[in-house]
């Protein structure tokens, strides 16, 4: 299998690169880099989607009441730079790895639920990075279920 990960923290890369091992890895900190593989043609079997990448992390804030998701979400998150803008090309652009599972792990509960909403037509899952992990962890060398057949 061909794996994108978009993820800037180094301890989640290798946890990710050492439980996928004997896949095709690509590892992207950046979301220039991401979307330079993307518009290359480069066919990835499964995508996992950070939203907080290097200069842009953030934090929920759960006591905010009153705003919609999307209000909260735009006041907070929305810069160029994070993982939405990987997310947003990908719903753009229904052709680009059309077949390929997306799995948004970011911690991020705000952020990784807009990038759910913006790929609702490509059903893209939303698993905490720790879910993930387990998951790949329990299923051994195939990555657990990673592709969408």
């Amino acid at each position: 299998m061909t794996i994108l990960i978009v993820e800037d923290d180094l301890a989640r890369a290798e946890l990710f690169t050492e439980a996928l091992r004997g896949h095709t890895i690509y590892l992207s900190k950046t979301v220039d880099r991401a979307l330079q593989w993307l518009k290359e043609g480069v066919e990835f079997d499964t995508i996992f989607l950070d939203h907080d990448l290097l200069d842009h992390h953030y934090s929920d804030h759960p006591e905010l009441i009153g705003e919609t998701l999307e209000q909260r979400y735009n006041r907070i998150h929305n810069h160029p730079g994070t993982g939405r803008e990987v997310a947003l090309f990908l719903r753009d652009n229904p052709s680009v790895c059309k077949d390929a599972r997306i799995i948004i792990h970011s911690m991020n509960r705000t952020a990784s639920e807009m990038m759910r909403r913006d790929l609702e037509s490509r059903s893209a899952d939303k698993l905490p990075f720790p879910v993930v992990m387990l998951t790949l962890l329990q299923n051994g060398e195939n990555g657990g279920r990673l592709s969408k057949n």
